[in-house]
C-alpha cells in the first residue's frame, strides 16, 4: 500500500506492508498531489504517478509542489513499490498542469498509457520510450482502458469549470466520443459517437 504521510513541515509518500501495516519506506521528496485526480496506477513492478520531486532543503515544499502544478512541471514517474526507489521519469510523456483536463495513467503489461490534455500517448513502461501518440487538438482525452490488444479512450470538450469534489473546482468534460486504437501500433480501429449527451 502507498499513500501520503504527514512529516511535519512537509507531506511525504510512504509504502506499507499490505498484511501487517508496517511502514517499509518513505519519500519526503514526493507525495500524491490532491490537485491531480486519477493520476496514479500500480502493478507489483512499478507505481506510476504524476508528481514533482522537491529537494529536502526546499522551504515550504508543499507550496513548491503546488507551484510546479501551475507551471506544468509534472511528468509521470515510476518508483519501485517495494523499496520506494526511483525507476524512471517518463520525459516523453505529456506533462500536466493545473487547469488542464483530467490526466490519467494506466499500466497494461509492458506499456504505460497516458491521457493528458489533447493527447493519448503509449510508452514502454520500462524504458520510457514513446511508442505512439494520438492527438485531438482542442479536445480533452481521458479515461484510457486497455484489453485484448486495444486501448479505448474518451474524447470530449472542456466547456466550463464547475464545482466538484466538495469546495474544489473541477473540470466538466463533455465526452461523447469513444475511440479504440491498436495498442501496439496506434492505428485507429473504430470510433463511436453518441449523438446526444446523457443527462
Amino acid at each position: 500500500l502507498v499513500g501520503n504521510i504527514d512529516l511535519g513541515e512537509r507531506t511525504g509518500l510512504a509504502g506499507f506492508d499490505a498484511f501487517t501495516g508496517l511502514r517499509l519506506w518513505e519519500r519526503p521528496d514526493l507525495s500524491f498531489e490532491e490537485d491531480l485526480p486519477h493520476h496514479a496506477c500500480m502493478t507489483p513492478q512499478r507505481l506510476v504517478l504524476f508528481t514533482a520531486a522537491t529537494p529536502l532543503d526546499q522551504k515550504y515544499p508543499d507550496l513548491a509542489r503546488k507551484e510546479a502544478v501551475k507551471t506544468g512541471a509534472f511528468k509521470p514517474r515510476a518508483i519501485d513499490p517495494a523499496t520506494g526507489k526511483d525507476l524512471i521519469v517518463y520525459e516523453e510523456a505529456p506533462s500536466y498542469s493545473q487547469g488542464d483536463a483530467h490526466s490519467n495513467v494506466n499500466l497494461v503489461d509492458d506499456v504505460l498509457i497516458v491521457a493528458a490534455r489533447e493527447s493519448l500517448v503509449v510508452l514502454d513502461a520500462a524504458t520510457g520510450k514513446k511508442r505512439w501518440e494520438a492527438k485531438h487538438p482542442g479536445m480533452a482525452v481521458q479515461f484510457p482502458s486497455a484489453a485484448d490488444g486495444r486501448v479505448i479512450c474518451a474524447v470530449g470538450k472542456v466547456p466550463t469549470a464547475g464545482l466538484g469534489h466538495g469546495p474544489r473546482r473541477d473540470r466538466q468534460i463533455e465526452s461523447n466520443l469513444n475511440i479504440a486504437y491498436d495498442l501496439k501500433t496506434g492505428r485507429e480501429l473504430w470510433r463511436w459517437q453518441q449523438k446526444q449527451l446523457p443527462i
